[in-house]
């Protein structure tokens, strides 16, 4: 969803807008990637070289440097095809296949080997978790800054376990290890779970595999097969205020921070899928998109029901429920239907600021196919148009901090305009690629040869 020519709307404001320069630049012909940690006035890059056709080399060079004296403290070796690394105020952590090494941050030497694939570390609780082994039967906890083991406690066997992070209150961390979200005391690892029905059984699937199994035992004189699943018919859970709400197969829950239920409502039978949640005020939203992903292929399969549900967020209570139409014309709306992120900004070129457009209990915005391009359009339950915005004054929030934001043109990720949080515009920068870091009052973006770091202005 891109033109190939650049709105004239963007190209203006990049030109008329000139921006301060920045208060950190780094000369890196072969920049790849770099993180930093705030506070620390250090920054962790990897340089990476690449052949005339852009063919990156196997081995690039991670280098620690001193940004107050630009001076380089140390240099290691480093490969990003296997290889993960990051900066943090306790030390660097480098993770190689089932091994995580950490790193001390001012001379580069080992302070300690943990076998441990690691899944998520915290820098102010100063401690990295993960499991051993290609199956997780147990989870430990270690201090960054010595490697000193803090606990170990045992979970359900999961192979590969693919955690994503919902929150920290106080001493306990809340993850998604579907299908369940685990909370997990950081000081002691004691664990409590609340199960979710995110997988159903795939009887297609397990047809063609076992299809399949019948043509392979031909060959081999046996048929083999696994049951099929249905994956992901689940919404990603969201929080407000002390509060998580998640939906999966059967029901749209609220919970707390310590997974106690607050309320729940059953669904329709058999109507969950993947869906997407948003809060309007007091009312909760749950757009069901009426689609899993197959564990036989990993591709869409339609499931359930599509529909636009609403629900008084405090009590569970269903205010409506509409079933969106079972047909559509593929021609506006594309075979799927394609949601967006639910928090764009649309560019008003009269006033010169940025108007934040969200999803809302009446409606919910949805690309449109305009042939050419795609635009967005607002649509209610039937997915009649509201109101369309023109792709070319439409932005993406690209990170948020100390009361401003950085958004980025839609046909243009290498632009950044720094926007105050009601949608006053401050200043533009342009850099040579979509990359971008954040650290508390800078950013970092890159040029030609050269890394920047912009100071967001002070209020």
């Amino acid at each position: 969803m891109k033109r190939l020519i650049f709105s004239l709307l963007t190209a203006l404001l990049s030109i008329a807008v000139s921006a301060t320069n920045p208060d950190f630049t780094f000369v890196s012909p072969d920049f790849y990637s770099m993180s930093v940690s705030s506070g620390l006035n250090l920054m962790l890059t990897v340089d990476r070289k690449h052949d005339a056709n852009g063919k990156y080399q196997r081995k690039a060079l991670m280098t620690m440097t001193d940004i107050s004296s630009e001076k380089k403290l140390w240099t290691m070796d480093f490969y990003p095809d296997k290889e993960w690394c990051t900066l943090t105020s306790n030390g660097v952590i480098l993770t190689s296949g089932n091994k995580t090494h950490l790193i001390d941050r001012y001379t580069g030497k080992t302070t300690a080997t943990l076998k441990l694939n690691a899944l998520y570390y915290d820098e102010s609780a100063d401690i990295i978790i993960g499991y051993q082994k290609t199956v997780a039967k147990k989870l430990l906890a270690f201090k960054i800054s010595t490697g000193e083991k803090l606990w170990e406690t045992k979970i359900e066997k999961t192979p590969a376990p693919r955690w994503e992070y919902l929150d920290t209150v106080g001493s306990t961390l809340l993850v998604t290890m579907f299908p369940k979200i685990i909370s997990i005391n950081l000081n002691d690892g004691q664990i409590k779970e609340l199960k979710l029905k995110t997988e159903i059984s795939d009887n297609k699937g397990t047809a063609a595999q076992i299809g399949a199994g019948i043509a392979l035992g031909l060959l081999t004189g046996g048929i083999f097969a696994t049951e099929m699943k249905l994956t992901d018919v689940n919404s990603t859970p969201i929080k407000e205020q002390g509060r998580y709400y998640v939906s999966d197969r059967d029901y749209i829950r609220c919970i707390d921070s310590a997974l106690n239920e607050i309320w729940k409502y059953r669904l329709p039978e058999k109507t969950g899928a993947h869906a997407r949640l948003f809060i309007d005020g007091d009312t909760l939203c749950m757009l069901n998109e009426g689609y899993a992903f197959s564990s036989f292929n990993n591709k869409r399969r339609s499931t359930g029901k599509k529909f636009f549900a609403r629900f008084n967020k405090n009590t569970g209570e269903n205010i409506n429920i509409s079933y969106l139409p079972e047909k559509h014309d593929e021609s506006i709306w594309d075979k799927d239907l394609s949601p967006t992120s639910g928090r764009l900004y649309l560019y008003d070129l009269q006033s010169n600021s940025y108007h934040l457009l969200t999803n809302r209990s009446d409606s919910f915005m949805l690309w449109h196919n305009k042939g050419d391009h795609y635009d967005v359009s607002r649509v209610d339950a039937n997915l009649d148009i509201i109101e369309t915005y023109p792709y070319d004054n439409l932005f993406t929030i690209r990170a948020e901090t100390q009361g401003y934001a950085l958004v980025s043109p839609f046909n243009d990720m290498t632009i950044f305009h720094v926007i105050t949080s009601d949608g006053k515009h401050v200043e533009t920068w342009q850099a040579d690629s979509k990359y971008l870091v954040l650290d508390g009052d800078h950013f970092y973006t890159t040029k030609p040869l050269l890394l920047e770091r912009h100071s967001f202005p002070q209020k």
